[in-house]
């Protein structure tokens, strides 16, 4: 989506999602949460609007190789304040688990890779990204044990998207005024990635350390293959495939730590 400015589409996944979250609100009986706990989740979904301010502005600057591997390297991140911060020891497994899995998705990515200034900000963009979800889930780890998935998960999507209104005021950009295609991608990015993918991670926060959850989108590259094969009848290629192999050995190592 070309014509579709970056916070746009960051504002439609986090608006369609909470919308969504809010919707379903009536089915639930939800628990009354401390203010402390609930600063900490609006302080995560500042964090999260803008991780993906700068993760799709990292798509439209760099290429769509260098955005996937820098912006998930989130985990490394991770592993700096979970070992310095948190003094939490994790299982050597993890550190070999994760090794194999950057060595994979390097692999992967070695051939359309571009390291140039052409790229830089781009490349920056996505570390920066990496940065911002780390904080994000090391927070949603601090309070995941007060508070359930549903409530979670709908105060961060909540405030992720106020806040991306803020923005889109700020910078004047536009709220309509878009393609039907366009808004199916919205409405796709608002439920798939972001209730069910984000739903699944913030579920995850309270039974494993936020390195290992972290670790989970490293395998991103297979899921992408494994659709286009389905969507569009794109061939895996043998390189997609051994190092597909890799990096869910690499998974493997870290979840069974």
């Amino acid at each position: 989506m070309p014509n579709v400015l970056p916070e746009t589409i960051a504002f439609w996944r986090m608006t369609i999602g909470g919308l969504i979250l809010w919707l379903i609100y009536p089915l639930y009986k939800v628990k009354k949460i401390k203010n402390n706990t609930l600063y900490k989740i609006i302080i995560a979904g500042i964090f999260l609007a803008f991780h993906f301010i700068f993760f799709f502005k990292a798509l439209k600057l760099t290429t769509i190789s260098n955005a996937t591997l820098f912006g998930t390297m989130a985990p490394i991140f991770s592993i700096v304040y979970e070992k310095f911060y948190k003094k939490i020891i994790l299982h050597k497994n993890v550190y070999i688990g994760l090794i194999i899995c950057f060595l994979g998705s390097l692999l992967i990515h070695f051939e359309s890779l571009k390291i140039s200034l052409d790229h830089g900000i781009g490349n920056l963009y996505a570390i920066l990204c990496s940065v911002l979800i780390a904080v994000t889930y090391n927070i949603g780890k601090d309070v995941r044990n007060n508070v359930d998935t549903y409530q979670y998960t709908k105060i961060l999507f909540s405030t992720a998207s106020f806040t991306l209104f803020i923005v889109m005021i700020i910078s004047n950009n536009s709220f309509f005024n878009y393609s039907k295609f366009e808004y199916s991608v919205f409405l796709f990015l608002g439920v798939i990635p972001t209730i069910l993918g984000h739903g699944i991670l913030s579920y995850s926060l309270k039974f494993f350390p936020t390195t290992v959850v972290m670790s989970v989108p490293l395998g991103e590259p297979i899921i992408a293959s494994f659709l286009g094969f389905l969507i569009f009848g794109e061939i895996i290629t043998m390189n997609v495939f051994l190092c597909g192999i890799l990096i869910l050995s690499g998974l493997y190592f870290i979840i069974n730590k």
